[in-house]
């Protein structure tokens, strides 16, 4: 039995305040990953909402950066869009390049809560070591 958990391995960007008018980022190294899951989690989303939610790639690791075509989500507004997950699914076997970065711009007056969790499928089992896979501890229940 091959347990799930032994090929995935995570980074996140914890939940946070982001000011109005302000852009967080989470960048992903994909390298050996097949597939690539990335949660955006919503708290309070100020009067202005969160205008712009987009993926975007590179060969180079913070540089170079260019939009993936059709990531960009709909912009979230406020109330409506509180305490929410907006989830993206990407296949990396295929023409993507090794770096994809989460970009969320707030909108332009209040503060928003947000959150990024990106969990990665690896080609094959790689390690079996929690800290080498972005996680703290880990409990496996058969």
């Amino acid at each position: 039995m091959i347990h799930m958990n032994k090929n995935m391995k995570y980074k996140s960007l914890p939940p946070q305040s982001v000011a109005g008018g302000a852009t967080v980022t989470l960048e992903i190294d994909t390298l050996e990953c097949a597939y690539l899951t990335i949660c955006l989690q919503t708290g309070t989303i100020g009067a202005n909402g969160v205008g712009t939610i987009k993926l975007q790639e590179s060969d180079v690791s913070g540089s170079g950066q260019v939009d993936i075509a059709s990531s960009a989500m709909t912009a979230l507004v406020t109330s409506t869009n509180n305490n929410e997950i907006d989830v993206w699914g990407v296949n990396l076997r295929g023409q993507r390049k090794r770096y994809i970065t989460v970009t969320a711009t707030n909108g332009a007056t209040n503060a928003s809560l947000l959150g990024i969790l990106a969990i990665l499928s690896l080609r094959h089992q790689v390690t079996t070591d929690v800290t080498s896979r972005g996680i703290i501890q880990e409990v496996l229940i058969n």
